[in-house]
């Protein structure tokens, strides 16, 4: 529970210290009206790429990376850990999501038809720029060790919430 507050305390906190001063826009996401109306048609659904199946997988597999990484969390902050220790764990745990996610990402992609391929490709790529756009810059009031925290906290954070809406989008 700790670590749930904390990370958000940081998501909030990097969304004021954003660069621009403003928070930025994700990427369009599908409706669930549009992925409904892709069912319908066949043409994009996660049952024509046929990984619906994937879905429970992953879903499982990241509820226990949560449940893990807050563990771990809380059996480092009883330890008075260093700001060098907390950004090793943070960082891991970044690391960790993210192999999910390009597994997750390889999965569709290499089932999905070529044009839908190459939009789903595109659309990655708009949301690894937004979330990379998210990040505090140096000039942030986190401060360097602040910052150094904070960045692989919000992006575990934003990586986790990008293989969920995967999940519920296309598997």
């Amino acid at each position: 529970m700790k670590k749930l507050v904390i990370v958000g305390m940081v998501s909030t906190i990097l969304v004021a210290c954003s660069k621009e001063g403003k928070e930025a826009t994700p990427p369009k996401m599908a409706t669930s009206t549009e992925v409904t109306a892709n069912y319908n048609s066949e043409t994009t659904s996660a049952l024509t790429f046929g990984v619906k199946a994937d879905s429970l997988h992953y879903t499982e597999r990241l509820d226990a990376l949560k449940v893990a990484h807050e563990q771990q969390w809380d059996d480092l902050t009883h330890q008075i850990p260093t700001q060098v220790e907390q950004r090793m764990l943070l960082e891991q745990h970044y690391q960790e999501v993210e192999a999910i996610l390009t597994e997750m990402y390889n999965l569709l992609h290499t089932t999905m038809p070529k044009v839908e391929a190459e939009q789903f490709a595109k659309q990655h790529e708009d949301w690894l720029v937004y979330r990379d756009g998210r990040l505090p810059g140096e000039d942030s009031a986190l401060g360097d060790g602040g910052r150094a925290i904070a960045i692989p906290s919000f992006l575990a954070t934003l990586t986790f919430e990008r293989c969920y809406e995967l999940i519920a989008q296309y598997m």
